[in-house]
C-alpha cells in the first residue's frame, strides 16, 4: 500500500510561522522553550522542518541548521520565508516577539551566514541518509 501525500503545506502554507507570530494557543511560547532545551551553538539537524520556522530560530540563535522534509512544498516555503524573514524583518514590529530567537542577533551577519549555506533546507527522507 502506498501511503498517503503528505499535504497540509499545501492546504495550509506556512502555518507554523503564522502561529509562532500571533502566538496562537501558546505556540511561540512552546517553540521558545524547544530552543531553550539546547543551549550551545553547534550543528542541529531538524528531521522534518516542515515550512522551516524551528530551523531558523536555531538558525538565529548561531546553530548552523540542515533541514529535511519529504514535503516538496514544506521545503519550498522553508526556503522562501525564511529568506522574507531575515531579509525583510518580518514579524520584528510584533511586540510579543521582541527578545525572542525570532530576531535574536545581528541580520547582518545571519545574512551572511546564510550566503554561506549555514542554514539549509533539502527534500529527503531521513531513510536515505
Amino acid at each position: 500500500m502506498t501511503p498517503e501525500p503528505f499535504k497540509k503545506y499545501d492546504i495550509g502554507g506556512a502555518y507554523h510561522w503564522k502561529w509562532y507570530l500571533v502566538n496562537y494557543d501558546g505556540y511561540r511560547d512552546f517553540t521558545n522553550t524547544l530552543t531553550r532545551l539546547i543551549p550551545n551553538n553547534g550543528s542541529l539537524m531538524d528531521v522534518g522542518c516542515g515550512d522551516g520556522l524551528i530551523s531558523y530560530l536555531f538558525f538565529r540563535l548561531g546553530f548552523e541548521v540542515y533541514g529535511l522534509d519529504t514535503s516538496q512544498t514544506a521545503i519550498h516555503l522553508a526556503r522562501i520565508v525564511t529568506k522574507m524573514a531575515l531579509e525583510k524583518g518580518m514579524g520584528e514590529n510584533i511586540e510579543g516577539v521582541n527578545g525572542t530567537p525570532f530576531i535574536h542577533g545581528n541580520n547582518e551577519i545571519h545574512k551572511k551566514r546564510m550566503a554561506q549555506q549555514e542554514l539549509q533546507f533539502t527534500q529527503r527522507s531521513i531513510y536515505d541518509i
